[in-house]
């Protein structure tokens, strides 16, 4: 397989609304709403906020942070992977591109 990062992953779940909000190494944060607008997103990337609509029930949450994180980074969602924090809103996931 290609390159492997592992990001912090914070997130906020029961909104109306999907978004993420992109910390790079620099300080630098990208924010974008439903838009799959994936230009300013590289290797750079340190944290993660997601906003999801799934609330963490019978890991319906997990399952929607894997599924977003996949279109965000253009990657298929076998290449994402929780590796911390499967029952808390703070994680770290494996993203292999």
């Amino acid at each position: 397989m290609g390159m492997s990062k592992i990001i912090e992953v914070e997130v906020k779940t029961g909104l109306k609304f999907k978004k993420f909000e992109i910390i790079e190494n620099s300080g630098k944060i990208c924010s974008s709403s439903n838009n799959n607008n994936n230009n300013d997103i590289n290797e750079n990337v340190d944290k993660i906020k997601l906003y999801i609509t799934e609330r963490p029930v019978n890991n319906k949450a997990n399952e929607a942070v894997i599924k977003y994180l996949s279109e965000i980074f253009d990657t298929p969602k076998k290449n994402i992977e929780i590796i911390r924090g499967l029952k808390i809103k703070n994680k770290l996931v494996k993203i292999t591109f």
